[in-house]
């Protein structure tokens, strides 16, 4: 992940909640290795809270339009719904990396318990993109 994501993961982390952000990873150049900061723009994947009672047209063009301002850079905000075909699926899964984890409102076993323990939203993704680094 590239310094300019780490840089603003607080910031990162309030917008994501703001805007009712479940999961928001990064991928391609911004998680390979090959960004370039002159020409890059930066790819995230999102997953929006189920129950979020906000239009979700709103929470993604807003969260857009909020990370744009903040990296000062296009963004390309692909909802992992609107992957479907294997091949892309593939190329994202091969650099995506975690940027941030809603730990109040995650599903599985291990996020609760890691919401438990009052761990920041930037500690919980940590954890998950070493857990997921492990399998």
């Amino acid at each position: 992940m590239i310094a300019l994501i780490e840089q603003h993961r607080p910031e990162v982390a309030a917008l994501c909640s703001r805007f009712g952000v479940q999961s928001l990873e990064v991928f391609g150049s911004a998680a390979d290795g090959t960004f370039d900061p002159a020409l890059s723009h930066i790819d995230f994947l999102v997953d929006f809270l189920p129950d979020d009672a906000g239009s979700l047209f709103d929470s993604y063009f807003g969260l857009q339009e909020a990370l744009e301002h903040l990296f000062a850079r296009k963004i390309d905000l692909v909802t992992t719904s609107a992957l479907e075909n294997p091949d892309v699926v593939a190329v994202v899964n091969q650099s995506r990396q975690t940027v941030y984890v809603a730990a109040h409102k995650a599903g599985d076993e291990v996020r609760d318990k890691l919401a438990l323990q009052e761990l920041s939203d930037a500690d919980v993704a940590d954890a998950v993109a070493w857990a997921r680094k492990s399998e």
